[in-house]
C-alpha cells in the first residue's frame, strides 16, 4: 500500500477480507502465498468476473475440496480417471521441496517436489484456458525468492 501511495497510483484499491464476501468488481485479482485452496478460490472468482490474473501459490499440500471446488480442476486431468487421493498425493509431493543451496537438502525428493508443483499448477492452467484464458507459469527469480517460486499469470484471449 505504501508503494501505491509513493507512485501516486489512484487506480489500484486493496480489500483483505474472506472472498465469499467479497462482491465488488475488479479487473486484476493478484494473490501472493495463497495457501492451497486459497489459490483456487481466488482463480475461480477470477473467472466469473473475467478479471485477470497473477497468482504465487503456496502450501500445496493443504488443497482440499468443498462444495465449489472439486479435483482435479480442469476437464483433460478429469478425464484422465486420476482419482482424488492420487491427485492430493501429489499435491502433498509438492510440499516436499527445499533450498537446493543447502547441504541438508534431499536434492532428489526436492526435484520431485517441483515436478509434482508443475503438475498441479498445469491443472489451474488448462481450468483457466477452458474459461479463455491465457496462462503463463513460472518460475520465480532467484529460486529462494519465496519457497514456491511459482507464478501463474492469466489474460484473456482477444
Amino acid at each position: 500500500m505504501d508503494r501505491v501511495v509513493r507512485l501516486g497510483l489512484t487506480n489500484v484499491v486493496y480489500f483483505q477480507c474472506n472472498l465469499d464476501y467479497f462482491t465488488a468488481r475488479f479487473d486484476v485479482g493478484v494473490s501472493l502465498h495463497a495457501c492451497g485452496v486459497a489459490t483456487d478460490i481466488v482463480l475461480e472468482k477470477c473467472f466469473e468476473h473475467r478479471a485477470r490474473f497473477v497468482s504465487c501459490p503456496c502450501c500445496y499440500g493443504k488443497l482440499y475440496e468443498f462444495d465449489r471446488i472439486r479435483y482435479p480442476r480442469s476437464g483433460v486431468f478429469q478425464r484422465s480417471e486420476l482419482l482424488l487421493k492420487e491427485y492430493l498425493c501429489i499435491a502433498h509431493c509438492a510440499d516436499q521441496t527445499h533450498d537446493l543451496e543447502s547441504s541438508r537438502t534431499n536434492v532428489a525428493k526436492s526435484q520431485q517436489g517441483f515436478f509434482c508443483m508443475d503438475v498441479i499448477d498445469k491443472d489451474r492452467a488448462l481450468r483457466a484456458e477452458e474459461f479463455g484464458y491465457s496462462v503463463v507459469v513460472k518460475r520465480l527469480r532467484p529460486e529462494n525468492c519465496t519457497p514456491k517460486n511459482r507464478v501463474l499469470v492469466g489474460v484473456l484471449e482477444e
